[in-house]
């Protein structure tokens, strides 16, 4: 069911077989209106370290980060996967300081988390947002590769220094993180951070940035995610 702020630009995208798997969604939220109310997403955010360990939402601290920002609104899409499996995606936005150019600015956290069925291997984790033409992209994070092979954890950090903002180190255990090549900062910007490599068991993605609003009144983005999974 979409929640609250919710539209949906396509109802899915599924390719199902047994040897691959893809699930694609993407929403349009307007940030004016959250699914989720404060606590309620604090419950999920609780859950998925229940679920996922360090690698929930906050990361290997656990819990939600000492910051100044204050909660703007969230929002859960869950896709369904082969053998009945779920995974979940989620999407918050808590208020910045205004940018330098004197406009209204939200952090944005993205997180996404699956464990897939036995037999099953995660290939691919997609989260992100993109813009209208009239909002702004700024800094984001993670911003290049990290690989599996080279270091346990990557960090998440929105860059801003006039705010004590949201952060976290999550687990690499397997595979790489990475940004696709649309990404770009700006007018109308794109951000679309994924993880990619070949693991059995659970894994999840997470990654932020900031998004600088117009004064037009229906400010609203895309927030598209993507599975992948083979026999």
């Amino acid at each position: 069911m979409v929640g609250a702020g919710i539209t949906t630009v396509s109802a899915g995208c599924s390719t199902f077989d047994a040897e691959r798997n893809v699930v694609k969604k993407e929403t349009t939220v307007n940030p004016r209106t959250s699914e989720l109310s404060e606590s309620a997403f604090r419950k999920v955010a609780e859950d998925s370290h229940d679920e996922y360990g360090a690698g929930g939402i906050w990361g290997h601290r656990k819990a939600e980060p000492e910051h100044e920002l204050a909660f703007q609104g969230a929002w859960k899409t869950v896709l369904e996967h082969f053998d009945g499996m779920q995974s979940e995606h989620i999407l918050v936005l808590y208020r910045l300081p205004e940018s330098p150019g004197g406009l209204e600015s939200s952090q944005v956290w993205l997180w996404s988390g699956f464990d897939p069925a036995a037999g099953r291997t995660i290939r691919r984790l997609e989260t992100g947002v993109r813009l209208s033409a009239a909002e702004k992209l700024g800094i984001y994070s993670p911003a290049q590769e990290y690989h599996a092979t080279a270091v346990d954890n990557y960090e998440i950090a929105s860059g801003r220094l006039d705010a004590q903002t949201l952060e976290a180190t999550m687990p690499l255990a397997a595979g790489a993180v990475s940004v696709d090549p649309a990404t770009r900062i700006g007018d109308g910007g794109e951000y679309h951070p994924y993880w990619s490599g070949a693991q059995t068991t659970a894994q999840t993605l997470a990654a932020t940035t900031e998004i600088r609003w117009s004064e037009d009144a229906n400010q609203e983005f895309t927030w598209p995610i993507a599975v992948e999974t083979t026999a």
